[in-house]
């Protein structure tokens, strides 16, 4: 693999990362508030939106500062694309709640089963960087466990919250 790609698909890895733990942590509060499936569906996005054009904005900035000279309207949009990949995670509670909304789950079991797959999802990842860099099974498992401890601190911390 190329330099390159590795550093996109580490790029990839670390917005995933980020993008599920700021969907578990928004989770873990959302769930008290009196919110509907739709408006919690669209504070998720909204969040994760704000925070692709923040990394962007930041990239571009640093970008513009470290190599003085200005970013061009092209190389702003790919930098908007590549920091989009944050709202992924958000796919997870979306279904949930879609399911909700058609009647197939209640509330509180959507909630909890978003927590959960984003929790498996952040080992994957953690395992997965590993295996893109080459690492050994259980170096790659060891990488899962951490990264996913974070999430199960996350999902800890929802159930001790009354």
């Amino acid at each position: 693999m190329s330099a390159n790609a590795t550093e996109d698909t580490g790029f990839k890895l670390y917005k995933l990362l980020n993008g599920t733990l700021i969907v578990l942590a928004m989770l873990t509060v959302l769930e008290g508030a009196a919110l509907t499936e739709w408006t919690a569906m669209a504070t998720i996005f909204i969040t994760l939106a704000a925070n692709a054009v923040a990394e962007a904005f930041a990239r571009g900035l640093a970008d513009e500062i470290s190599f003085k000279q200005r970013m061009t309207l092209m190389q702003g949009l790919l930098q908007l694309r590549r920091s989009f990949t944050v709202v992924l995670p958000a796919v997870v509670p979306a279904l949930a709640f879609a399911a909700v909304s058609l009647g197939w789950l209640p509330l509180g079991t959507a909630f909890a089963g978003a927590c959960w797959v984003l929790v498996l999802s952040l080992f994957a990842a953690g395992y997965t960087a590993c295996a893109v860099n080459g690492a050994r099974f259980w170096r790659g498992m060891l990488y899962g466990l951490v990264i996913s401890s974070f999430g199960l601190a996350i999902v800890a911390l929802r159930l001790i919250t009354p």
